[in-house]
């Protein structure tokens, strides 16, 4: 008896990793707003116990905020090797700067007949 395993892929690619990241990296932003302004509000005397979770939650917030951050970077380098592998990326292609006028050269000056 042969079994068939077949393993759905949640990431097709990275593009897809990058962008559950990125609204992983927003909810986790917005949880450490809340809890800054939870440790923040002190004003009430509360428990030293809750005080301390409130920090301890915001340390691991910010742990996993860091840990998010290093991940998209990982992300990207490898979307950036995969395009560089693949050579789906194009060729730069090299403009040379174009001038800048100078002030007195962008000034346009109505023709002289207008009004005569």
């Amino acid at each position: 008896m042969t079994m068939s395993y077949e393993f759905e892929r949640p990431f097709g690619t990275i593009e897809n990793a990058q962008e559950y990241m990125r609204l992983l990296a927003d909810a986790v932003l917005e949880a450490k707003h809340d809890l800054e302004a939870q440790t923040g509000q002190e004003t009430t005397p509360s428990s030293s116990r809750e005080i301390e979770a409130l920090r301890v939650a915001l340390f691991s917030v910010n742990k996993l905020d860091h840990h998010i951050r290093v991940i998209l970077r990982v992300l990207n380098d490898l979307r950036t090797l995969r395009r560089l592998m693949l050579q789906e990326r194009t060729q730069p292609v090299h403009n040379p700067p174009r001038s800048v006028p100078n002030a007195a050269e962008s000034i346009k000056y109505p023709p002289a007949d207008i009004g005569a």
